[in-house]
């Protein structure tokens, strides 16, 4: 059943999925996506036995590689983004690390020359069984495939928590790629590489953050790009529209914000009283984390 259920959101190899290839969409990821969590450095250098060479598939700007450079004799990311490999390559200064542009049809390694293969909020992009037989391809015995993906972040604040699901689910409408339920399913939809060694782990994550840092965060979306690219604005201009939707919406209650039906009221007013742009709110997210190594 999860096969299937995989296969109905299966790869469609017509489609390119750079989503950040623009200079501009490649600085708004690097900069407003949390940090890499300390809980995936530790599940990978538990889970690989040698500690010398890691691949960080989809790599970015390089915010998944760094992390790694003192835990690994060399770290390579390869990424099909010109725009997100040369941001990274001019925001690191390991020497341990680099970086290649380049398709993950093929990952351009020798076979069994790989002792980890990361990939962060990637496998959604992918053809998942023929990444799988390369990932297969390149690993050592004892290496490892390590995916981490993180759910949407929800404010404790439940009226907060509206506003973003609106904006979400109805500003944002139609704007997200095709496979974002992989993602939204927390990785339990996807096949198994080497069943007999698969681990999960599951964690969640809390931040303060204010209505603008939220808003930041917002746009390191790729349908915030497409939304821009759609309505011919600025990501200035974007950001202004979110700060105040966050900071002083009101929805009808016939809106349904939870699911994005086209039945709710689309008309948006701005409250009396909109709240503190400098107040921090507690925000919350899931992270995961699923491995298998390869014996």
């Amino acid at each position: 059943n999860e096969y299937k259920s995989y296969l109905r959101m299966s790869h469609d190899p017509t489609k390119k999925y750079d989503l950040f290839g623009t200079e501009e969409a490649a600085k708004k990821y690097s900069s407003y996506t949390p940090p890499l969590s300390a809980r995936v450095v530790e599940h990978v250098l538990r889970r690989s036995t040698e500690h010398v060479l890691l691949v960080d598939a989809g790599c970015g700007s390089g915010s998944s590689s760094r992390p790694f450079a003192k835990h690994f004799k060399s770290v390579v990311g390869v990424d099909y983004s010109d725009a997100q490999i040369n941001l990274a390559r001019g925001l690191t200064s390991e020497d341990n690390i680099s970086y290649m542009h380049t398709s993950l049809d093929t990952l351009p390694f020798e076979d069994a020359s790989v002792d980890c293969v990361l990939g962060v909020m990637l496998i959604q992009f992918l053809d998942v069984p023929h990444f799988y037989k390369e990932v297969d391809r390149v690993l050592k015995k004892g290496g490892c495939l390590v995916l981490h993906g993180k759910g949407s972040p929800s404010f404790k604040d439940e009226l907060l928590n509206k506003r973003a699901l609106y904006i979400k689910n109805k500003l944002f409408k139609g704007l997200w790629h095709d496979r974002t339920m992989i993602n939204v399913t927390q990785y339990r939809t996807i096949p198994m590489l080497y069943p007999d060694t698969c681990e999960r782990e599951d964690f969640a994550v809390t931040k303060s953050w204010t209505i603008p840092d939220y808003v930041n965060f917002m746009l390191s979306w790729s349908a915030a790009l497409k939304y821009c690219q759609r309505e011919n604005i600025s990501y200035q201009e974007l950001h202004k529209k979110l700060v105040g939707m966050m900071a002083g919406m009101t929805l009808e209650d016939n809106c349904n914000a939870n699911n994005g039906d086209d039945n709710g009221d689309d008309n948006i007013s701005q409250s009396t009283e909109t709240e503190d742009l400098e107040k921090k709110f507690e925000v919350k997210y899931d992270g995961f984390i699923l491995s298998w190594r390869k014996d």
